[in-house]
């Protein structure tokens, strides 16, 4: 609905791009214990109200990714309680529904880089902007990417990543289509019961 946030009689929180980056955090394990959402592991599970929730909703769809970077989503909306089952995979406990980071009608450029004291360093890169118009169609492109790589806290633990997703957007009226490509290469540990790597 158009309503806001204030009006609508049920349990909504919704993370911000602002506060994501305002954390730090980069895996949503890690960012939705802010708001009261546990984990299974770390990676993309969630437990609301002591119960395991299925994997999130991407832009109304379902994704089954177990590890992602929080990088090319705008934001997190966490329904709690039983209103959730109008979505689907949703169950009593809630959903948790993401927002991609979708090109905008303005330029905007931003780029980050940070390193701790470990030795881990992170950069991360944000471009969107019109590309032009032929007759009524409007163009416009989103880059959002990250590269992740160094030290961490703990001994012979990594979580190096390599993130990359382009949008190109065409808009007509009132439709918009949307062409993107989501490009993941995470190399981190297993979980606790991952002993023994590959590597």
């Amino acid at each position: 609905t158009n309503d806001s946030l204030l009006k609508v009689p049920q349990s909504v929180t919704v993370v911000t791009r602002d506060l994501m980056d305002d954390l730090g955090f980069v895996t949503s394990s890690d960012l939705m214990q802010f708001v009261g959402v546990s984990n299974q592991f770390a990676g993309e599970t969630y437990a609301i109200r002591g119960q395991r929730v299925g994997y999130a909703l991407l832009d109304g769809l379902r994704d089954i990714n177990p590890f992602a970077d929080s990088v090319n989503l705008d934001s997190y909306t966490v329904i709690r309680g039983p209103a959730a089952v109008l979505y689907p995979n949703a169950t009593l406990g809630g959903i948790v529904l993401t927002t991609s980071r979708f090109p905008l009608s303005q330029p905007r450029y931003s780029a980050m880089a940070r390193i701790d004291q470990h030795g881990s360093y992170r950069g991360e890169v944000d471009f969107t902007s019109p590309l032009g118009n032929v007759g009524p169609l409007r163009f416009s492109y989103r880059l959002v990417a990250a590269q992740q790589g160094g030290d961490t806290y703990h001994k012979n633990i990594h979580d190096d990543r390599t993130v990359v997703h382009p949008t190109l957007q065409m808009a007509f009226k009132n439709t918009v289509v949307r062409l993107g490509y989501d490009y993941h290469d995470i190399k981190r540990n297993g979980g606790a019961s991952g002993i023994i790597t590959p590597n």
